[in-house]
């Protein structure tokens, strides 16, 4: 333990030499201005539960304190089954993305699945996916029998997830994309018409074309390289898009972040949840991955052709599921 002690106190006066220490131990720690003293010389122990209060308060990354040299220190918050935490989820993700835009930093995405920032630009299509999850994914009991209906939203969430895409739209992002990308939502699509969760005709064109408009926007954002706010692509924002295309890299919806001074490392699992870890030695692997597969992927910004050729086939996937699911729906009633 002294060992950790020492390393501790080494990080806070190197890198917080600024702060008035003693006054910060005074405060953490809810001791005397002479025990912080003494604490910080080393002259008097610093015991494991004042350790982590520091650490906490710092903001210490404690896999630096571990021996073993493969094991990472993760946070993160898991989205359990109801709404609520739904509504949550999508206000801690909006205060995180506010951050990455104040600090001017980009944000890396490997893509198994069209980004979720790009669909609650429009009511019905963010009230499907919301949906869907809720229903299919988290099990909430509320939504075990219910049909699909704008009516019956939940505003809440819808409100809270437009302002996400939309601050979004004003992240810096490099995105790796592959033409299977849409499937996803397709397949969500299709089961809803098939279990009868859809039967209305103009509903399921309107979800269509909104999907389309959706694809449409991250295509226009491909031909200048920066973001559109969602007015028919009048106004670019001043942020970056950096678009790229890789068909034989099966992603995972993973996420790199890189910050000034500061890295961070994402792992998604079922749909919202994702822990991060802000230790180097993850880190540096985490954007090294990532920069080796935009190295072996082709780059759709301002290469007209080959985004002309990527869309046209994800917006044929999407027109011709269209024609399928309107004409079952036609057949059935």
């Amino acid at each position: 333990m002294q060992t950790q002690v020492a390393l501790l106190l080494h990080i806070i006066k190197t890198n917080f030499a600024e702060l008035q220490l003693a006054k910060v131990f005074c405060q953490v720690l809810t001791i005397t201005e002479s025990a912080a003293y003494r604490k910080l010389n080393g002259k008097s122990d610093i015991t494991v539960a004042e350790f982590f209060k520091l650490l906490q308060y710092f903001k210490i990354d404690s896999s630096l304190f571990l021996n073993d040299e493969n094991t990472y220190n993760f946070e993160g918050k898991l989205v359990y089954n109801n709404d609520t935490n739904v509504e949550q989820y999508f206000k801690d993700t909006l205060v995180f993305l506010e951050k990455i835009e104040h600090q001017n930093g980009i944000l890396y995405n490997l893509s198994k699945d069209v980004p979720l920032f790009y669909y609650f630009h429009y009511a019905e299509l963010g009230w499907f996916k919301v949906f869907f999850m809720l229903k299919y994914i988290l099990l909430d009991p509320l939504y075990i029998n219910k049909k699909f209906a704008l009516q019956t939203a939940d505003h809440r969430i819808l409100n809270v997830a437009k302002a996400y895409s939309q601050q979004y739209q004003l992240v810096n992002t490099v995105e790796v994309w592959n033409t299977e990308s849409i499937n996803t939502t397709l397949h969500q699509l299709e089961y809803f018409i098939k279990m009868e969760q859809l039967n209305d005709a103009e509903l399921i064109k309107k979800l269509f074309g909104q999907l389309l408009k959706t694809i449409q926007l991250v295509q226009h954002q491909t031909k200048v390289g920066k973001k559109y706010t969602i007015d028919k692509y009048k106004n670019t924002t001043a942020t970056d898009f950096n678009l790229y295309q890789n068909d034989l890299y099966m992603a995972h919806n993973s996420y790199h972040l890189s910050m000034p001074n500061l890295e961070y490392a994402f792992v998604s699992f079922g749909v919202f949840n994702y822990i991060y870890t802000t230790n180097k030695k993850f880190t540096d692997y985490s954007k090294n991955h990532f920069e080796n597969i935009i190295n072996k992927s082709l780059s759709l910004v301002n290469v007209q052709s080959s985004s002309d050729l990527f869309f046209t086939k994800i917006i044929n996937k999407i027109t011709q599921l269209e024609t399928v699911c309107i004409t079952s729906i036609k057949e059935l009633y």
